[in-house]
């Protein structure tokens, strides 16, 4: 049975306006991607849907994330794709934010000890 743990990926005030801050952790099957637009922080997985590629190095233009390798085109609030050569959406995560501005995302705990997992991650 697997519990849900609530894990410190960054702080709100390390991620300029308009900027991505990609997240790492060992334990994680990918890479998670922090954008920030309008004040507001989402949480998508850092692989394009077309090609298995980083998404962190694209262009954040609004709410739209452009891969560096093709040039698919992604919505961060909702990890749909926008823009050919990709058509299948990339993962969403919600966040949770506190008053000291730590972002945190709720993972999935196995029970083999020491793997975590974020939805189907």
């Amino acid at each position: 049975m697997s519990t849900t743990t609530r894990l410190k990926i960054a702080n709100y005030l390390d991620i300029p306006e308009g900027t991505t801050l990609p997240f790492e952790h060992p334990s994680l099957k990918r890479p998670l991607l922090l954008c920030r637009v309008d004040g507001e922080i989402y949480c998508i997985e850092d692989n394009c849907s077309h090609r298995v590629f980083p998404l962190r190095d694209g262009d954040l233009e609004g709410f739209q994330l452009r891969c560096p390798l093709h040039g698919a085109t992604f919505d961060v609030r909702t990890g749909e794709a926008t823009g050919f050569p990709a058509y299948r959406a990339i993962k969403t995560f919600p966040l949770h934010i506190d008053e000291d501005h730590d972002i945190f995302v709720d993972i999935e705990t196995d029970p083999e000890p020491g793997r975590i997992s974020i939805g189907n991650l």
